[in-house]
């Protein structure tokens, strides 16, 4: 007995009776009711530096960079974080260091909403445990919900992806867009815009997105099916060469390519749709055809490219188009979170779309005008729901 009664000594002395244990997530209900302001605002993130950036083989203006601080200055001017650790990231996109996809040049920032604890000591507050954020997002030239090919056929001078939108941001399914059409029209009906912008949803209807642009579309051109199979040509080409993949997976790849345009021959030059959400080499098959919709298969998709023009314009100051982000709020959904509620409510009712998008495409008409509030009452109203923190 004295030999356990030494071995078991130990643990009651580090383990005093009485002793503090470390809470996990400590005042986060209490916190997630709270005005945060901008005062606890953490430190930034991002690849942009003042006027250094961190993308390579990319050339930015100071104009251009100047963007995002502009950027910041009509959220910060919109929005006051209640229920979310504030932070933002300044990026020029792509954000990438090494094999850089061939996209147009942006720049933006992105608002990160933390989900908020004490310290144990109740000291300081921090993120909780497991990390999580609401988003606000403001990007030149930057398309939500694209999802890019697979990098044997995405290069360095090549850029295809997927977005289940036609170019007027439209569903692809005309049963799903007469769906989501009347929230759609609903948000549109408070942003009191009088000239072209587009509204779509991304994220599993989780996130609005407001185009801003001149345009009467975005500039998207759809390839055809011949299109897509060379290209898939070229790609399974490009995997063999650097030993990605084998000669029997070659043969096998080339073959079905082969065989498709075989069997579409004639409808090779119609836009092409495909069943997967992702290109990638391993598409290419003769059974299942890519082209063909089988069940389970609900969704096909569209094959993009950006218009050429989109990569020359996008190195000027002027955005060819504009992407404003944020999370969508519904009441009715179970466990809606505070600081949702607030970021959908700035953004919806206060954020001045009518002025971000005169700044850009009619900057007579706001001359020597600042950015303001659309309804400051409503924002001076809804705050007085909570409490500040300090």
């Amino acid at each position: 007995m004295k030999r356990y009664l030494f071995l078991l000594l130990p643990l009651f002395f580090n383990n005093p009776i009485g002793a503090q244990r470390e809470q996990k997530n400590r005042g986060n209900k209490e916190l997630s009711e709270k005005i945060f302001g901008w005062s606890l605002l953490q430190p930034s993130s991002g690849n942009i530096n003042g006027k250094k950036y961190t993308t390579p083989g990319r050339s930015y203006t100071s104009d251009q960079l100047d963007l995002a601080n502009i950027f910041i200055d009509w959220i910060k001017k919109t929005y006051i974080p209640v229920g979310g650790l504030p932070q933002f990231g300044k990026y020029a996109l792509p954000d990438c260091k090494t094999n850089c996809p061939y996209v147009p040049n942006g720049v933006g920032v992105s608002f990160q909403m933390w989900k908020p604890c004490y310290t144990n000591t109740g000291t300081k507050i921090i993120r909780a445990q497991p990390s999580s954020h609401e988003d606000i997002q403001i990007y030149s030239n930057y398309l939500p919900g694209a999802t890019s090919a697979d990098s044997w056929i995405n290069n360095s001078n090549q850029y295809i992806f997927t977005l289940y939108y036609t170019p007027t941001l439209k569903l692809i399914s005309a049963i799903d867009q007469k769906t989501i059409q009347p929230k759609l029209d609903l948000i549109a009906n408070f942003l009191e815009l009088k000239n072209n912008y587009f509204i779509y949803l991304t994220a599993g209807g989780e996130q609005i997105n407001v185009i801003l642009t001149p345009l009467s579309k975005i500039p998207l051109h759809q390839l055809t099916k011949a299109e897509v199979l060379d290209i898939g040509t070229e790609a399974i080409q490009r995997a063999l060469v650097s030993k990605d993949i084998t000669d029997w997976q070659y043969r096998e790849y080339t073959e079905a390519i082969a065989f498709l345009k075989e069997k579409h021959k004639n409808t090779l030059t119609q836009p092409a749709y495909i069943t997967s959400e992702q290109l990638t080499i391993y598409s290419f098959n003769k059974d299942p055809d890519l082209f063909e919709q089988k069940q389970p298969n609900k969704f096909m998709f569209p094959v993009y490219k950006f218009d050429t023009f989109v990569y020359s314009d996008s190195k000027k100051t002027t955005p060819v188009w504009l992407n404003i982000s944020f999370p969508y709020y519904d009441p009715n959904k179970a466990n809606s979170k505070t600081v949702i509620k607030e970021i959908y409510n700035s953004m919806v009712q206060n954020f001045n779309y009518q002025y971000v998008y005169d700044y850009y495409y009619n900057p007579e008409t706001i001359k020597n005008k600042p950015y303001t509030l659309r309804n400051p009452n409503i924002q001076e109203t809804n705050l007085k729901n909570y409490q500040k923190l300090y």
